[in-house]
């Protein structure tokens, strides 16, 4: 089976809560299925690359950039929804969807990724499970 796991942030720059269960978790399923972490990554944002992969402890992850610095309206609800309704991020995720092709997308945390990944990978025939965090 092919996971996808998304969440906001992930090892070994943040490390939370949600970070460790994510990793536990993909770390355990990876050894008999194939996974893949997609997360935003802070220390992206505002430079050139707008993802990279790596591994860690052998769970392949995607890093990507929100390149929200600046973007949104001066306002609390302009920030709230750059937070959570990313252009970006959605098509790069769109593009990870189509190659990566999961059989189960599972959602950790949406913050600074989209809230739009669960109606994609429902037009994709994806499932979709969600664990909520905080």
């Amino acid at each position: 089976m092919r996971i996808l796991y998304l969440v906001h942030q992930y090892l070994p720059r943040h490390r939370a809560g949600t970070e460790v269960y994510t990793h536990s978790l993909a770390k355990a399923l990876a050894a008999r299925h194939e996974v893949l972490v997609y997360c935003h990554e802070p220390a992206m944002d505002g430079g050139a690359a707008p993802a990279a992969d790596d591994v860690l402890e052998g769970v392949p992850v995607r890093r990507v950039a929100a390149h929200n610095a600046g973007r949104a309206p001066a306002t609390p609800w302009g920030r709230f929804r750059d937070a959570y309704r990313n252009p970006r991020i959605a098509a790069e995720l769109a593009a990870t969807l189509e190659r990566f092709r999961p059989d189960i997308l599972h959602i950790q945390h949406l913050k600074d990724l989209t809230v739009d990944a669960p109606a994609m990978a429902r037009a994709a025939g994806i499932p979709v499970v969600y664990t909520l965090h905080d």
